[in-house]
């Protein structure tokens, strides 16, 4: 059996959800901000169910690289994945609503 040598792709991969869990933790934090700098309830609530759905990415983007760096895992499972696009989509939902409401 031969080894396939997969480069740097494994490290790139968990850097890329790294950086998407930081960002989804910085805009929870500037519209949190917002909300209380304005004194906006919407904004505020808006920002702290960001801020919720940025841990739980969060968790799952350090389960991920854990998997990805070991030996022999390469594919995310189809429950990993799905909890990382409803935390997207909802966070997106989340942000045109502070935006249509605020």
């Amino acid at each position: 059996m031969t080894v396939r040598d997969s480069g740097l792709q494994s490290e790139r991969t968990a850097l890329a959800w790294s950086r998407t869990s930081l960002a989804m933790a910085v805009n929870a934090a500037l519209v949190t901000r917002a909300g209380i700098v304005e004194r906006h309830a919407a904004l505020t609530v808006a920002g702290l169910v960001l801020a919720a759905f940025s841990i739980a990415f969060i968790v799952l983007a350090r389960a991920r690289r854990k998997q990805l760096l070991a030996a022999g895992s390469r594919t995310a499972s189809a429950k990993s994945m799905l909890f990382a696009s409803g935390c997207t989509i909802c966070a997106a939902f989340v942000g045109w609503w502070a935006t249509v409401w605020a």
